[in-house]
């Protein structure tokens, strides 16, 4: 019984001493446990933190995501830009380089052109030297036969106030006479001498004067060589017969020289008193004579048809016979009328025709006032 109760005894003292033992490693675990409680708190403390932390860096990666697409976005843009800045650069270089070698191109072309031009202008020049050369000697030679015509030709000679002075007489009258010193009284001899040469008027003719206007002479002299030099010009060689013959030589008086090369004539021109006047300063203005063929001075080879244009005035009816100067180059017109202010031309040239000639009887009609020189005014009943 001693040995079990000694045993129980070192068995209750073990027990007692496992007890203990039990109790401090409950104690120590309850510690633990606390620690672990408070770990724990620690840790749910942190993890919050974390999951706050892990959401603001959610947020911030959603951010993140979204900058990168939006960037991304931009991106893609620039790249699509940059291309197609850098395809519209390549096609400006392409068309730089394709206008360079056009601009090239257009050089050697222009450089060529510029030659051909230098040569060109050398030939032109040349030929323009040769022209002007000609044109020099051409109005050298005009000049020369100016002052011929100016100086040696000499006025009418069946003239009586002015007879044997020369073409040149304005610096030795000084002044133009007055319209009565211009128209000198015909002497019954001398309107004997010219009833044959007037058709049917002479045997009618009452009274008359002779124009003696050295100054309009003289402007229808150089009108009537000019029309010459003009035709010789566009022919290259002269007159040498009258191209129109309206008249034969012996219907005009024959102290009238006819001058063939300008195609001059002998025509007659119905008027009136107060014109004649005015005829005998400037001679027939064709601005004041009104027509079928326009506005221009208009005679007649047939004194009848001309005499129905005359007015009466106290003295009896007034006709003037004039010295025409028809030119060269008439034109034939062949309708019953037209309103021209000049002659046309002469084909494609630049050339015109010297007057108008209408149709039977005939009528002649001058637009130029130095065309026609009034030689005689007539009255006659």
């Amino acid at each position: 019984l001693k040995r079990i109760l000694s045993t129980l005894d070192d068995a209750c003292g073990r027990l007692t001493e496992s007890t203990m033992s039990y109790s401090e490693q409950l104690i120590r675990i309850e510690q633990q446990d606390n620690d672990l409680c408070q770990t724990e708190s620690e840790v749910k403390k942190q993890n919050a933190q974390l999951t706050k932390q892990l959401d603001a860096i959610g947020k911030k990666r959603q951010k993140a995501i979204e900058e990168k697409k939006k960037h991304d976005k931009q991106s893609q843009k620039l790249e699509k830009k940059y291309e197609e800045d850098m395809k519209r650069l390549d096609d400006e270089k392409k068309a730089i380089d394709t206008r360079e070698i056009k601009r090239a191109q257009k050089q050697k072309d222009l450089a060529k052109k510029k030659k051909k031009q230098e040569e060109e202008l050398k030939k032109k020049q040349k030929e323009h030297d040769s022209l002007k050369k000609k044109r020099e000697g051409e109005i050298a030679a005009l000049k020369k036969h100016v002052a011929a015509i100016r100086s040696k030709q000499e006025l009418p000679g069946f003239w009586t106030k002015f007879k044997g002075v020369s073409m040149d007489v304005t610096a030795k009258l000084g002044s133009v006479p007055k319209f009565d010193q211009l128209r000198i009284p015909m002497s019954a001899k001398e309107l004997d001498a010219l009833r044959p040469f007037c058709q049917s008027l002479g045997p009618k003719i009452t009274s008359g004067y002779r124009v003696e206007n050295p100054f309009f002479w003289q402007d229808y002299c150089n009108y009537r060589e000019t029309s010459a030099f003009t035709y010789r010009s566009f022919t290259k060689s002269p007159v040498t017969s009258p191209i129109t013959p309206t008249m034969t030589s012996s219907n005009v008086p024959p102290w009238i020289k006819l001058h063939l090369e300008s195609n001059e004539q002998f025509l007659f021109h119905g008027t009136s008193d107060v014109v004649t006047q005015s005829v005998i300063i400037q001679g027939y203005d064709n601005r004041l004579g009104g027509g079928l063929l326009g506005n221009g001075a208009y005679f007649a080879e047939d004194v009848n048809k001309a005499s129905g244009y005359s007015s009466k005035c106290t003295k009896g009816n007034v006709m003037t016979i004039a010295l025409v100067c028809l030119g060269p180059k008439p034109y034939m017109f062949g309708g019953s009328s037209q309103s021209f202010t000049k002659p046309p031309k002469i084909g494609s040239t630049d050339f015109s025709h010297t007057c108008v000639i209408g149709r039977n009887p005939r009528e002649f009609v001058l637009y130029h006032n130095h065309a026609a020189y009034p030689l005689y005014i007539l009255y006659y009943t």
